[in-house]
């Protein structure tokens, strides 16, 4: 509606196309900033699109509005797409399918889909199931408990 949050929409558009690609660059999960702020971003657009639709003689302008929310929108689909599939190099991809999952699909547990799926079809199997993050593992977490357990003993002198 004004020149100067027309101009700070576009500053934040260029600084998360920036952001985007240096999170690109050093993680293999979406980035999780972009992922809320995109679709924040997006249901603010649609109720702005909706009221220049409204306000007559601004036409130019709510055509505009659609297509920037069109582009935030695709920007949201693109940025919450797991990255798995650009990874090439095999010894650097971990085979948990949790490690390439962004927020959305952590939050509905929409990386376990594989898993619900093959449950659904046929009684599944331990060797069905996603492998665990190695830092899990049983003898990795009882030597981290055996260690804080013996600084505990060391530091109260009690059992």
């Amino acid at each position: 509606m004004s020149l100067a949050a027309d101009i700070l929409q576009l500053l934040s558009a260029a600084a998360a196309i920036v952001l985007s690609y240096m999170h690109h660059h050093r993680s293999i999960r979406p980035s999780t900033l972009l992922s809320l702020y995109l679709p924040a971003m997006s249901l603010v657009g649609i109720a702005r699109s909706r009221t220049l639709w409204l306000v007559p003689g601004a036409r130019s302008e709510s055509i505009t509005f659609v297509f920037v929310l069109a582009f935030t929108i695709m920007s949201f689909a693109i940025e919450s797409s797991g990255k798995e599939r650009l990874l090439t190099k095999s010894a650097n991809k971990p085979r948990i399918p949790e490690a390439y999952s962004g927020f959305w699909k952590l939050v509905g547990y929409l990386w376990l889909r594989r898993t619900f799926l093959d449950g659904y079809s046929k009684v599944i199997s331990v060797q069905d199931l996603p492998e665990l993050d190695p830092g899990l593992a049983s003898d990795v977490v009882h030597q981290e408990l055996a260690d804080a357990w013996a600084k505990c003993k060391l530091n109260t002198g009690i059992h």
